[in-house]
Formats: C-alpha cells, structure tokens, sequence
C-alpha cells in the first residue's frame, strides 16, 4: 500500500503575512518550491484556477525577495484557462509584462516601448504570438536573446 500525500498549498497559507490584492493569486496552490543555493534563486510553482496580473506577481516577486533576503524569483504557474482567454489577457497585461521583464533586461523599455501583439494564428494548438516593434532594433534584441526570454516568461507564467 502507497500512500501519497498532498503538499499543496494555497498561497495564503503558506505566505499568510502576505496581503494578496486578488484571489487569483490567494487561491494558487504552492506544488513545489525549489532554492538555488549558490544563485541565491528561488523558483516557485503555483496552480491556479485563473490568469494571475503581472501587477500581482511583482508585488509577490517583492515581498519574497525583501522577506527571504534571495537574489530573484522565478515562477512556473500552470493554469486551467483555454488560450484564447490567455492570448486575450497577455495582449491586455502587455505594458505592464514588459515593465515586469525590463527590470532584468533594460534594454526592452528602450525598445519595446509602445510595441504590440497580436496571435498569429487563431488555431487552438499554435499559442505563437507576433510582437510589432515601433523603434527599430530586431537584430539587437535577437542578439540579446530577448524573444528567447519573453518567450520563456510568457510560457512560465501563462502556459
């Protein structure tokens, strides 16, 4: 006989000192939480029932890093939202997602300012989505690996 047993948590269980503004957030379930020792890094990952603001992640990503004295945060969400709403809702955060990687990457505010996105094919399977650039410097970004971490961020944290 194998028993198993459930570590997950909610979020306002585990960080009861944090105050939540949306039950997004609240209500994730904690599955697992790993410490990189010698990056000083702390990697969470959450379950939720709903798409969690980019506002609200920031102010969670600063309250462990202030609380925990650690270098950063990374988060792996999983979430039970269909990717149409996903694509709707990252076209709708953009501005502030891009205020959220820019403090890691600096070089995306200068660059990416007043970019937009749009999916670029509606297939329920292709979650692609293309960025239209205002100022120029495709090339740099692409050298910078940029879409490589926007992409990885986006795929954390929404997928």
């Amino acid at each position: 006989m194998e028993a198993k047993l459930n570590q997950e948590k909610e979020v306002k269980t585990v960080f009861c000192d944090f105050s939540a503004d949306t039950f997004a957030l609240a209500d994730a379930l904690v599955t697992n939480v790993n410490l990189y020792k010698k990056t000083n890094i702390l990697e969470i990952f959450l379950k939720s029932k709903e798409l969690i603001s980019i506002k609200e992640l920031q102010n969670f990503r600063k309250y462990i890093i202030k609380r925990f004295n650690i270098k950063d945060v990374n988060f792996k969400i999983s979430n039970d939202v269909d990717s149409d709403s996903t694509l709707n809702f990252i076209e709708n955060e953009w501005d502030d997602i891009l205020g959220f990687l820019s403090q890691k990457k600096p070089i995306l505010k200068a660059f990416m300012k007043e970019s937009c996105i749009k999916p670029i094919d509606n297939n329920a399977e292709n979650n692609e989505i293309e960025v239209d650039l205002v100022a120029r410097g495709k090339e740099l970004l692409e050298k910078q690996k940029v879409n490589e971490y926007i992409s990885s961020f986006l795929n954390d944290v929404y997928c």
